[in-house]
C-alpha cells in the first residue's frame, strides 16, 4: 500500500473513533495547509485532506492530485501525486478573548510522484523528469513554529517556522536515490474581516525557503543546451536551494451546521512548485478554486 494510501487511511480512523476539536495551526496560503479542495490554473487539481485536534497534538494530513498544462489532458488530474502528513504538539503561553501565542514542534512528511509509467517526449531540460524512470521528491523534517493570533475588529494570524529536513530529497532530476540533510525557514501571515454574520473576507501570504545541502552526487542529469536537450554527468546537490511565494484572497462563509469553512479563492504563486518538479524551475501562476477547511 502506498504511503498517501496510509495516511488517508489514519485519518478516517481519527475521525471516527477519536472525539476531536477542528482546529488550523498555520495560514490559508501554505500549499501544506491540509484541506479539501479543486483548483484550476488552465488545468485541473485536486485535493483531499483534513486537519484534528485532540488534547495538545494536532494531526494533518492530504492527499493531492494535479495536472501539467502541457500533457494530454484526462477528466481527472492525474499526472502528479502529492501525500503529506504532519504531527504537531502546541503549547500556548498566552490566550485571552483578543490574543493568542503559542508555539509548536512535530515532524512533517511529504512526498510526490509521477504517475507510474506516465511519459511524455518533450525539449525541456525541466520535464525530462518524466522519462519512465524511478523518480520522486521525499522531505522529512522537525519543525519548530511559533503562532501569534490577534483578533478585534480585523483576525489576524502569523507564523514563523524553523525546519531541519532529513532523510529528504527535493531533487527529481537527480535519479540517484541517497537522501541528506538541511535546513528551511518560512513565514506567513493571514487577514481576515468579517463582512456579515457567516462571511470573511481574506488575504494570506506565505514564503518558503529550502537552503542548498551540503551532500552531493554524482548523476546524469538533464539540461538545456541551446535548443536541445543534454545529458551530463555532474556531482548534484541531493537538496537544491528552493524558494515559494504564495499569495491568497477571496471569502470565507462559516459553514456552522459542518463546523467548517467553506472559501472561494484566488491565488498567485512564484517560486518552486511544491510537489514534483525539477527543483531548478520557477514558475508563476495563477490559480481559482474552492476549498473546505477549518
Amino acid at each position: 500500500m502506498h504511503f498517501e494510501k496510509k495516511i488517508l487511511f489514519t485519518v478516517i480512523i481519527f475521525l471516527f473513533f477519536i472525539r476531536v476539536v477542528w482546529a488550523g495551526t498555520g495560514v490559508l496560503a501554505d500549499p501544506d495547509n491540509p484541506s479539501s479542495g479543486i483548483e484550476f490554473y488552465g488545468v485541473p487539481s485536486a485535493k483531499i485532506g483534513e486537519h484534528i485536534s485532540f488534547w495538545n497534538l494536532y494531526l494533518g494530513a492530504f492527499l493531492e492530485s494535479r495536472n501539467e498544462k502541457r500533457f494530454s489532458q484526462g477528466i481527472l488530474p492525474n499526472h502528479n501525486w502529492r501525500g503529506f502528513a504532519s504531527l504537531y504538539y502546541g503549547h500556548a503561553v498566552l490566550d485571552d478573548d483578543v490574543q493568542k501565542l503559542s508555539f509548536y514542534g512535530g515532524f512533517e512528511h511529504e512526498s510526490a510522484h509521477p504517475t507510474m509509467g506516465f511519459y511524455e517526449h518533450n525539449d525541456s531540460a525541466y520535464e525530462m523528469i518524466y522519462d519512465n524512470l524511478y523518480r520522486n521528491i521525499n522531505l522529512n523534517s522537525m519543525l519548530l513554529r511559533g503562532r501569534f493570533v490577534w483578533k478585534k475588529i480585523i483576525e489576524m494570524a502569523i507564523i514563523f517556522d524553523y525546519q531541519f529536513y532529513f532523510c529528504s530529497k527535493n531533487t527529481p532530476e537527480l535519479h540517484n536515490t541517497d537522501l541528506s540533510q538541511s535546513h528551511g525557514l518560512s513565514a506567513g501571515f493571514d487577514i481576515a474581516y468579517s463582512v456579515s454574520g457567516s462571511w470573511r473576507v481574506f488575504l494570506s501570504v506565505f514564503d518558503r525557503c529550502i537552503f542548498r545541502g551540503y551532500a552531493e552526487r554524482d548523476d546524469d542529469i538533464y539540461f538545456n543546451d541551446g535548443g536541445s536537450v543534454v545529458t551530463r554527468t555532474v556531482s548534484y546537490p541531493v537538496i537544491n536551494n528552493v524558494n515559494t511565494v504564495v499569495v491568497k484572497a477571496g471569502m470565507l462563509y462559516e459553514w456552522k451546521a459542518v463546523g467548517r469553512s467553506v472559501g472561494l479563492y484566488g491565488k498567485m504563486l512564484y517560486g518552486n512548485i511544491f510537489g514534483f518538479v525539477d527543483s531548478r524551475e520557477r514558475r508563476l501562476q495563477f490559480y481559482c478554486g474552492l476549498e473546505l477547511l477549518h
